[in-house]
C-alpha cells in the first residue's frame, strides 16, 4: 500500500475533489497568503531553479498540473524567468481557473482531469494534487506519457494523519514516502530527490487545527484578509524557515525524471 492511511479504496478515475469550485469560492480570497502555501511555493520554485541549471528558458515547456488560481506557476515563471506563453495549468476548477487566467492572461489554462497537450512537456509541477483522488496513480501516469525524454517532474503531497482541515480540503489519503516513490519507479521515473518538511512547527499547527477546526476555519481559512490574519500568517511564514534544517514532517517533496529511451 502506498498510502499512510485512507478514506476510500483505490480507484483509476480523477474524481472531482472537494477541493474544486466548492472549495475555491470559500478562499480564493486568502489562499495565497497562507504560510504553508507561500513556503511550498518556495519548495517548489527552488527545485525547478535547480533543474532548470544551463538549460534555454526561452523555451522550456511547463505544465502545472491541479494548478489551482496559478499563484505557484506565476512564481515559477517569475524566478526562473520563463515565457508566459510557453507554460500551462490544468485544475478541475473553474473559479481557480477563472483566476489563474486573469493572473497571466499568456499562458494556456484548461478545465480538465486529464488535460490533452499537442507536445512533450520539459517539466510538469503537481503539487498538493495526489492526496486528492485515490486515482492518483494515474495521475503519475499522466505525467510520465506527455513529460519529453530525459524531462523532470516535481510533485507535492502530504504524510501522516489525516487531520480535520485536510478533509476540508479534500484529502482522501496520505502517503509513506518510500512507497510513492517506488510507485513513481514502477511507473517509469527515476527519483533524483525526495525529502520531508514541516516538523515541528507545521505538525503543530495541523493539530492545533484539528483540536479546533470549526474556529480556526472560519478565522484564518476562509474570508478575506484583516489585519489579524496578515500577523499571524506573516508570524508563522517567518518561524517555518526553522523546517529547512529538519527534514522531518507531514510535508513530502519529490523531483522525479522520465527514463531515457521509455516511451510513453
Amino acid at each position: 500500500m502506498t498510502r499512510s492511511s485512507t478514506d476510500a479504496e483505490d480507484g483509476r478515475r480523477f474524481t472531482r475533489p472537494p477541493r474544486s469550485d466548492a472549495y475555491w469560492s470559500h478562499v480564493v480570497d486568502v489562499y495565497d497568503a497562507y504560510p504553508t502555501i507561500r513556503h511550498r511555493r518556495r519548495l517548489v520554485v527552488a527545485e525547478l531553479e535547480r533543474l532548470c541549471q544551463g538549460r534555454d528558458l526561452t523555451t522550456l515547456r511547463l505544465h502545472d498540473f491541479g494548478c489551482g488560481n496559478g499563484q505557484l506557476l506565476a512564481a515559477c515563471v517569475d524566478a526562473c524567468r520563463l515565457r508566459e506563453a510557453a507554460v500551462s495549468g490544468s485544475d478541475v476548477s473553474a473559479i481557480a481557473i477563472d483566476v489563474a487566467g486573469k493572473r497571466m492572461p499568456a499562458a494556456q489554462f484548461t478545465v480538465s482531469d486529464f488535460p490533452a497537450v499537442d507536445h512533450r512537456l520539459d517539466v510538469v509541477v503537481c503539487s498538493e494534487v495526489l492526496e486528492h483522488t485515490t486515482g492518483y496513480r494515474r495521475i503519475l501516469e499522466w505525467t510520465h506519457t506527455n513529460l519529453a525524454a530525459d524531462g523532470a517532474a516535481i510533485f507535492t503531497t502530504q504524510g501522516g494523519r489525516i487531520h480535520a482541515s485536510d478533509r476540508y480540503a479534500g484529502h482522501t489519503q496520505h502517503f509513506d514516502s518510500s512507497l510513492l516513490c517506488a510507485e513513481m519507479r514502477d511507473v517509469g521515473f527515476t527519483v533524483e530527490r525526495v525529502y520531508h518538511w514541516g516538523w515541528p512547527l507545521f505538525s503543530l499547527q495541523k493539530w492545533l487545527t484539528n483540536w479546533r477546526f470549526e474556529q480556526v476555519r472560519d478565522h484564518y481559512l476562509e474570508g478575506g484578509m484583516n489585519p489579524r490574519k496578515r500577523m499571524v500568517f506573516a508570524a508563522a511564514y517567518l518561524a517555518y524557515f526553522v523546517h529547512d534544517a529538519i527534514r522531518l514532517g507531514p510535508q513530502i517533496v519529490v523531483t522525479v525524471r522520465r527514463r531515457r529511451g521509455l516511451d510513453g
